[in-house]
């Protein structure tokens, strides 16, 4: 297939996952306990919370607009999805091409992941990604860009979901290997002065929390403002971690061992085939010695390296069952670093190489391997939470639901002022 070819079918591929993000977003801000809209209304109405300035942000925005939350909260999760799926497509449009890359892309467990499992549509972690893809699109040896994001942009994004601290070891390794070839006691002095921003606030939100009182102040403000009521995460954001530990651990406790161990191997299985192919182009990557510092070329391998990045955020695995969610994440973060490594030529991708071990692909009858490719990209999906079974023909759920759904939008007219009960 031609780069031109490619980049018309990713442009239209994405144009149409924009279109039923939005679709399925309108639908589900209209459910009144939809748990994808309750952490973007946490603000701080009752005093200082995690994941509060965002939710603060739309509550001031929806006063001064005149409209109701849940419908801003729609309108802000939709500008991101749609900016996600353009940065998708801007950043991968000039990638070389080849079989074995385009499985990666297009792999269950990134793009279309959101969409066949709805439950993790609308999530805080879309902010995540397109703090990413941008910071992957900008880093260059440019201080005023790694500036912007390690005192700006990532201690925004840890005051609007926390969560995204297990993520940080991405950025600050695409900050490291773009500073070229410098000697390890360098490499620790300005990981040191650039992640400080990143320590402050973390340890800002972990001090300071959210007490029982403060949090009905912030509920009754939202019963006040926007007949809206709290549930969910809205409830008590300091407790919910605590709540996620003990869900992970009564699913392997001693009554339901035998199913969580089975539920646990599922998803390394899920975890293992939806990451073949990114593992086998990292396997094929090298570091590029005239950029890259001696102590990556001489210690490590592209795939060591991300394995490593890998094993760093799997504490969040422990904190909540959401396994689903973490690993359309993971691989997300992944893919977009070693994209951007190979882009920037910080590593080699030896193309060649890899179709010389995996020759029997070129004997392959097209054909054939377009059905693979839509089998394997198109036709399963993991669950969000751990315990739940694999979900099947993904790729055709998603329109399915669209006509499913359809008369939500078309047969009702909808009151989106700041006082409307349209959502109960």
């Amino acid at each position: 297939m031609t780069a031109t070819k490619f980049s018309f079918y990713l442009r239209f591929f994405l144009t149409i996952l924009s279109i039923a993000a939005v679709f399925y977003l309108f639908v589900k801000h209209l459910a009144p306990t939809d748990s994808s809209i309750s952490n973007w209304m946490i603000n701080y109405q009752g005093g200082f919370t995690r994941r509060g300035i965002l939710g603060e942000l739309v509550f001031q925005l929806g006063i001064f607009l005149d409209l109701h939350i849940r419908f801003l909260i729609f309108i802000i999760q939709s500008s991101f999805y749609i900016f996600f799926y353009y940065l998708i497509y801007k950043y991968y449009k000039n990638v070389k091409l080849d079989f074995i890359v385009s499985l990666a892309l297009f792999s269950p467990l990134f793009l279309i992941y959101p969409l066949a499992e709805l439950e993790s549509l609308g999530r805080l972690e879309i902010i995540l990604l397109v703090v990413f893809l941008n910071y992957s699109l900008l880093a260059k040896k440019n201080f005023k860009i790694y500036f912007l994001f390690f005192y700006f942009i990532i201690p925004l994004l840890l005051l609007i979901w926390e969560a995204a601290i297990f993520y940080i070891p991405f950025f600050l390794l695409i900050y490291i290997l773009n500073l070229g070839k410098i000697n390890l006691f360098e490499i620790f002095k300005k990981t040191f002065i650039i992640v400080l921003p990143t320590l402050v606030t973390l340890f800002t939100i972990f001090l300071f929390k959210q007490s029982p009182i403060e949090n009905k102040i912030m509920c009754e403000a939202l019963i006040e403002t926007y007949n809206q009521k709290c549930y969910m995460g809205l409830k008590a954001p300091p407790q919910s971690t605590k709540v996620g530990i003990l869900e992970v651990y009564h699913l392997f406790g001693k009554d339901g061992l035998q199913t969580g161990l089975i539920n646990l191997a599922r998803f390394i299985l899920v975890l293992i085939i939806g990451n073949t192919p990114l593992m086998i182009v990292s396997y094929f990557c090298k570091f590029n010695q005239k950029k890259v510092s001696t102590f990556f070329v001489k210690y490590f391998s592209v795939l060591y390296l991300l394995f490593i990045l890998n094993l760093l955020s799997f504490i969040i695995f422990y904190l909540a069952i959401d396994w689903g969610r973490w690993i359309h994440i993971l691989y997300g973060m992944s893919l977009i670093f070693i994209i951007h490594l190979i882009k920037n030529k910080i590593i080699i991708y030896e193309s060649e190489l890899l179709y010389k071990k995996f020759i029997f692909i070129k004997k392959i009858n097209k054909n054939i391997l377009v059905i693979f490719f839509i089998f394997f990209c198109f036709t399963w999906n993991h669950k969000t939470v751990m315990h739940e079974d694999i979900g099947a023909v993904s790729g055709y759920k998603i329109i399915q639901k669209i006509y499913k759904w359809k008369d939500i939008i078309f047969y009702n007219s909808f009151d989106f002022s700041r006082n409307s009960r349209n959502y109960w």
